[in-house]
């Protein structure tokens, strides 16, 4: 249906799109606590230390795209020890936080619709890895995707 070159591209423009909403939507003025403040700057905090920290993890293999690039190599150390993607966690966070210090439920579901998009962005992304990397199946089932708690069906 779609060329393999386009689907990658897709998922950037819509991740791009949805960010600048969240960062440039008006959402009137919605007072929140000072609790939901420091709440909020500190996911924006911790989402900025997680973009960087997880960029420097992958070092040769970062790329924009979904699509490992020629030089990637099988990342599970540092940040990705504990989760298979900690940056789209980082950027969540740091949605989060934004939409958090406007109060705002249009951002907050912006975010929710980032949510989405990721996981389905990751599906797509895990399986071009699986493909590229024969131990990335058994990464997959120790470790989760977005946050660093496995939930266990035992």
């Amino acid at each position: 249906m779609f060329n393999s070159k386009i689907i990658p591209w897709m998922f950037i423009t819509v991740q791009a799109l949805l960010i600048m909403l969240v960062v440039l939507v008006d959402s009137g003025n919605t007072s929140i606590t000072n609790f939901e403040r420091f709440a909020s700057y500190f996911l924006i905090i911790v989402g900025i230390l997680g973009l960087i920290v997880s960029g420097i993890n992958l070092g040769k293999s970062l790329t924009a795209l979904p699509t490992p690039n020629k030089r990637a190599q099988l990342q599970i150390d540092g940040l990705y020890k504990y989760a298979r993607h900690p940056m789209y966690t980082s950027v969540l966070m740091i949605c989060f936080g934004i939409a958090g210090l406007n109060g705002s439920f249009i951002k907050s579901i912006l975010c929710v619709l980032l949510v989405i998009l990721f996981i389905f962005k990751a599906k797509y992304e895990e399986r071009l890895l699986s493909e590229k990397f024969k131990g990335y199946s058994s990464y997959v089932k120790n470790t989760a995707m977005f946050l660093p708690i496995k939930l266990s069906s035992k």
